[in-house]
Order: C-alpha cells, then structure tokens, then sequence
C-alpha cells in the first residue's frame, strides 16, 4: 500500500481588478518587453511593450521624462513595465 501525501494547495488572491504595479510586473514576467536601447551616457531607453490586447508601445525615456503612446494620462503599466527592466541601468 502506498501512503498519499497530501500537498497543500496555494491560493492567490487575485484582485477584482488588476492594478498598474501587479500588470506591470504580469507584462514583465510574461516577457512581453524587448529592450532596443539603453544609452546611460545620454540618459536615453527604448523599449517596445507587447500589451494585453496584443498591440505594441514604443516605451521612451529622454533624459528625466518617461513616454508611452497609450491613452492611459499619467504612469502607465507599459511604461512602469519598462522602468522595472531598465532603470538600474539608465540611473548608473
């Protein structure tokens, strides 16, 4: 006879709706980022975020600003996505 072990299971709260911080990080885990350019001695980044829909944001960092195409007025979860992946790099 065999004995069964019985694992516990993990359960993960998953909110109503998904904020920017937690589709940020689902964007970068899922390797929707591609990093085309990282220039720290002028300050400047590039990456392209494949979002949700499947529709491609050209993400820009010049100098002290952050630009995202999308609609979205403020921070957006395609450009915080991209400061996750990148801005140790660009702050050296």
């Amino acid at each position: 006879m065999t004995d069964v072990v019985h694992m516990p299971s993990l359960v993960v709260p998953i909110p109503a709706r998904e904020n920017q911080r937690a589709k940020a990080l689902r964007l970068v885990l899922e390797g929707r980022l591609r990093v085309r350019l990282v220039d720290p001695a002028r300050r400047r980044a590039w990456v392209q975020v494949r979002g949700s829909s499947g529709k491609l944001y050209s993400v820009r960092y010049d100098g002290n600003e952050w630009r995202c195409p999308c609609q979205v007025r403020g921070v957006c979860s395609h450009l915080m996505a991209a400061w996750l992946v990148i801005a140790q790099d660009i702050d050296r």
